[in-house]
């Protein structure tokens, strides 16, 4: 009796311990779940909150956008010039904003060389090759990177000597493609372009612009870069006094900047005078907008009709997360 008592004993130990760990899994498994599922909570939260804040920060995008339509179209109304002393060309300071802050900048898009220039009607602009030379040269980078550049938008198959490529160099590249034969779509295009590496290609792209139609340079403002490219000749101090002096007083006339004295000794062709302008069509907006932890970087190229209308004919942006 007393051996089956104890036994019995052992055996209601034995399934209490079974109980005991039975119920510490059951706690353990509920406890794992109830984490994953609040972890889970927490992701879908911060998702979401992504997901609005990121909403919002691109209605601001859109916003500034508007706005600088508005203040370009006004302009065209008040002024009889696009200059660097103008509303539009001021950097917006960093505005705050709920949660967050935007900053913005409209660029002139004529300052810049346009790189569709070169080639018109299948045919290539002598003038416009001569300036973009030179452009080269100011870069201290090799005026021949030219000719690649024309073959790739040229409609031929003829490599201009020595530096110019046509698809029978690409098509040997390790990764191989073909020239476009057009216009560039955006001048980022360049750096498919025989010769134009990326340290090449950051030393002159930011004088680079790539419009989809013939522009005239607005000598308003136009780098010093680019002003240089204008002439044949041309003394760089004189250029200095040049561009200090149209920061003060912006030309309204094209024929008030080929009649400065300080182009006394400079040598502007004749022919070259047409490519000039003090007003312009193009410009880019730039929009820096961060909400929270969305972050919304975007470019929008306006293109400014003779009335006041502007469009958008290009845009771009960048999202973070």
């Amino acid at each position: 009796m007393l051996r089956r008592s104890r036994c019995a004993a052992r055996g209601a130990r034995g399934q209490d311990g079974v109980a005991l760990v039975t119920a510490l899994l059951v706690v353990s498994l509920a406890t794992v779940a109830a984490a994953t599922f609040m972890r889970h909570q927490a992701l879908d939260l911060r998702r979401t909150a992504n997901v609005i804040q990121g909403d919002q920060a691109w209605l601001y995008v859109k916003g500034a956008e508007t706005w600088a339509k508005a203040i370009l179209a006004r302009d065209q109304k008040d002024s009889k010039y696009d200059g660097l002393d103008e509303t539009w060309a001021t950097t917006l300071p960093p505005i705050e904003l709920p949660g967050g802050f935007m900053t913005g900048t409209v660029e002139d898009m004529q300052g810049r060389f346009n790189i569709n220039n070169l080639v018109q009607e299948g045919k290539v602009d002598p003038h416009a090759l001569a300036r973009f030379q030179r452009l080269l040269e100011s870069r201290e980078l090799d005026k021949d990177l030219a000719q690649a550049v024309v073959d790739w938008m040229d409609p031929d198959i003829e490599a201009t000597p020595p530096q110019g490529a046509e698809d029978d160099y690409y098509m040997g590249l390790e990764a191989p493609y073909r020239t476009a034969n057009r216009p560039m779509a955006h001048i980022s295009e360049l750096r498919l372009v025989r010769g134009f590496d990326h340290k090449t290609y950051a030393k002159v792209a930011p004088l680079l612009t790539a419009l989809p139609a013939d522009t005239a340079i607005n000598v308003n403002t136009a780098p010093a870069e680019v002003l240089y490219s204008l002439f044949d000749k041309i003394d760089e101090q004189a250029l200095g006094e040049l561009i200090k002096e149209r920061e003060q007083t912006p030309f309204e006339k094209v024929e008030d900047f080929t009649a400065s004295k300080l182009l006394q000794d400079a040598k502007l062709n004749a022919e070259a005078r047409e490519g000039l302008a003090v007003s312009s069509a193009y410009f880019l907006v730039r929009i820096e907008t961060q909400i929270g932890q969305a972050h919304v970087r975007a470019q929008s190229l306006l293109f400014r009709g003779d009335k006041g209308d502007l469009h958008v004919i290009q845009r771009s942006q960048a999202r973070h997360p």
